[in-house]
């Protein structure tokens, strides 16, 4: 019997060792891939600067993912409490929620004269801590460390892509078009205010003049981390495109969640090394100069969404109560807060498995399940009209803006129902409606095509589990389907509409919008293919680790494949990149640390006052260009981080405060005369000259150099007092 315990006990350290050997073995080649796609991602440079950005951030994204792996421990949601990605993003919207709540709650205070309480980092740091603790306290420590042990390989690879992209992005002080610097002009008043604004206090009277759900994300990020709106700005488009990818990654891996922690953790290196070596969607060369920054941030909302709505979907019985429902629906009041036309895509996935969930539910008591879809359908309503730009355009029937036309721009007038029915003729009979799908329009090739459409029959065909086929059948199936049918529905419409005021913008927005969702589809599909081969491969440790080894060594010509795709990318690192603009020199620091000192003076004296006096507001140099049907005034060189860099408020800046700073008057009383009692009437005492003023239209500059007005002066840069 001795002899027996003996050779058992043997046995089993023999075991023990070859399992250490094995885990030890998988974990080096594990590692070895992550640092050979992570030393091609930032192209061989680790910058000392941008890590310790990286240490900053990297504790917000910890927090977040804390927060959402909470959420779904008290929720539930079992099967995505191991995808660090999806977790990060479900808090996201958590947090947005209730930064509109408590804007709205400083709106109502300041009405009654009650003094306002601004959002801080503390504040959502005290919430974090809250929920990380609700969520431990619903089991117990023990086993709540236990179950957090299963999204530490997640968990790392969030931090490695974190990692990459602020190695490319951080950090920017100067933005690289007018976009960000219009985004990072609202995100520095959420920072400086605590809440989301119905007016721009001394700017003037008018609000943002466009959705703040954007401007709550990068502060949310700043808040926690620390770091300033320009980068967290700069983060958020390739940032929230690979954390998309890397939460498909972890939703198909699983379909191997009865395997070990292994295959969750090579399906999410697959997700980061396919992005950075094929399809990083967000470095496209359109999207160079970060145009459009807002809308390619929702790609991670975008699958929050849809996975919340497939995750709910399988439930049975009664769905009222459902947490999921509500995280997905705040989440769709948030995609209409970013863009107006990004709530439509997971709009209609979400309220379409609501539907199938309701039809299956089999409650007796349907009249409280009917209340529960009228809930989920007033939720982001109630979300959309807590933001000023939507509450002010649909009650107070406020211009989005005072944009003009240029006048040798001539707009066709023709009958609504013509231009639809031509457009839709013209969709149809050209086909170009699957192109999104078969083509993808930034990665055409044959190639690509057929590998997708026999990566999506391997899928389904293989896919053994009930309800892994149902959810994973709705998104392959019905994700084309939508794709098709919204082209062909909303397309049409959105083209008739580009002669409606500021509604021209509609149609290439939804375009981009059908584009993230064929290419999120794509992604997903090629994942769950791979998913599906790993969990008919690796049966055994030894056969995991050469599965894992030879995926490695597949990787080594990921670049090469990547550089003969058509798909226009441009891999160059953003962050030493200013030549689309201007860089920042010395001599504009200069004169804004002079800018600076004034302004304090001027507030110390202002404050002294009873009632405190109004600031005095700085002109903007702008160059004046038409651009397609806008006619718009673009701040020229360093004079666009201006609100980064004072807190004096500003006269001409993107239109931005009082709707007196338009187009016109910019040209009649700055650009052709520089009528300085005009300029006196609106409080602008100042005008701040960057050194790459080249393009300003700014009457008699040289005059205004050579007065006794000038305050101060560095080379080329300059600071005038106008009165």
């Amino acid at each position: 019997m001795s002899e027996n315990n003996q050779f058992i006990d043997r046995h089993s350290r023999l075991r023990s060792i070859s399992t250490l050997r094995h885990a030890f073995l998988f974990c080096l080649i594990l590692g070895l891939g992550g640092t050979l796609v992570v030393w091609d991602a930032v192209q061989g440079q680790v910058r000392s600067v941008a890590t310790l950005e990286f240490f900053r951030l990297s504790g917000s994204a910890l927090i977040l993912t804390l927060v959402g792996w909470s959420l779904a421990r008290l929720a539930g949601w079992e099967r995505i409490q191991q995808n660090a990605a999806l977790l990060l993003g479900v808090s996201q919207v958590l947090a947005v929620a209730w930064l509109y709540l408590r804007s709205t709650i400083n709106g109502i205070s300041g009405s009654y004269q009650i003094p306002a309480w601004p959002v801080s980092g503390f504040e959502l740091y005290g919430l974090a801590l809250l929920l990380t603790a609700l969520g431990v306290g619903k089991q117990g420590l023990v086993r709540s460390v236990r179950e957090l042990k299963g999204l530490i390989p997640s968990m790392i690879w969030v931090l490695v892509a974190l990692f990459i992209v602020v190695q490319r992005e951080l950090p920017r002080d100067l933005m690289l078009s007018s976009d960000p610097d219009q985004h990072q002009f609202w995100a520095h008043q959420l920072l400086k205010l605590g809440s989301i604004p119905r007016d721009l206090g001394d700017w003037g009277p008018l609000d943002f003049q466009y959705p703040a759900g954007f401007a709550a994300l990068c502060a949310l990020w700043s808040w926690l981390s620390g770091t300033s709106a320009g980068n967290s700005v700069t983060l958020q488009p390739l940032l929230q495109s690979v954390l998309a990818v890397l939460a498909l990654a972890g939703l198909s891996g699983e379909i191997c969640r009865k395997a070990p922690f292994r295959h969750q953790a090579v399906m999410v290196f697959a997700g980061l090394a396919v992005f950075f070596g094929f399809f990083p969607f967000s470095l496209l060369k359109e999207f160079y100069s970060q145009s459009k920054t807002g809308s390619i941030s929702t790609l991670l909302l975008f699958v929050t969404v849809v996975a919340l709505s497939l995750l709910q979907m399988r439930g049975r019985g009664r769905f009222r109560a459902e947490l999921g429902w509500y995280v997905g629906a705040l989440g769709l009041g948030w995609s209409a807060l970013i863009n107006p036309v990004a709530v439509i895509t997971p709009g209609i996935f979400f309220y379409a498995c609501l539907a199938w969930r309701f039809y299956k539910s089999g409650d007796s008591n349907a009249k409280r399940d009917v209340l529960g879809l009228l809930l989920l359908a007033v939720v982001p309503l109630v979300l959309i009209f807590l933001d000023p730009y939507y509450s002010a355009r649909f009650f107070a029937q406020r211009s989005t803006g005072p944009l003009e036309t240029p006048p040798d721009v001539v707009i066709q007038q023709l009958s609504f129902a013509h231009e639809v029915s031509q457009y839709l003729r013209n969709l149809l009979v050209r086909g170009e409606f699957v192109r999104p799908l078969l083509l993808l329009q930034y990665f055409a090739h044959p190639v690509l095509a057929i590998g997708c459409i026999a990566a999506l029959v391997l899928s389904l065909v293989f896919l053994s589990n009930k309800a892994d086929r149902s959810a994973w059948l709705a998104w392959f199936v019905g994700a084309p389907v939508l794709c098709v049918l919204l082209q062909i529905l909303f397309l049409p419409v959105f083209y008739a509409l580009r002669n409606k005021g500021d509604l021209y913008l509609l149609e290439p927005y939804f375009l981009e919008a059908i584009n993230r969702l064929a290419y999120l589809w794509l992604m997903s599909v090629l994942l769950t293919a791979l998913a599906l081969g790993i969990k008919c491969f690796s049966n055994g440790s030894l056969r995991s680790i050469a599965g894992l080894s030879a995926a490695v060594l597949l990787l080594f010509p990921l670049h090469s494949v990547r550089d003969r795709l058509p798909s226009q990318l441009d891999l160059d690192f953003r962050q030493s990149h200013c030549s689309l603009k201007s860089c920042d020199t010395r001599d504009d620091a200069i004169v804004l640390a002079s800018l600076n000192a004034i302004y304090e003076q001027e507030a110390a004296a202002k404050s002294k006052l009873v009632p405190p006096g109004p600031m005095s507001r700085v002109l903007v140099p702008n160059q004046v260009r038409d651009i397609w049907r806008e006619r718009w005034l673009l701040p020229v060189g360093t004079a666009r981080n201006l609100p980064a860099n004072t807190s004096f408020p500003l006269a001409f800046y993107y239109y931005k405060g009082d709707p007196e700073f338009s187009y016109r008057n910019y040209v009649e009383r700055v650009c052709e005369n520089f009528d300085v009692e005009w300029l006196k009437q609106h409080r602008i005492k100042y005008i701040y000259l960057p050194s790459d003023r080249d393009k300003a239209c700014v009457s008699g500059v040289e005059g205004l150099l050579a007065s006794d007005q000038l305050v101060v002066k560095s080379g080329k840069a300059a600071m005038i007092r106008i009165y």
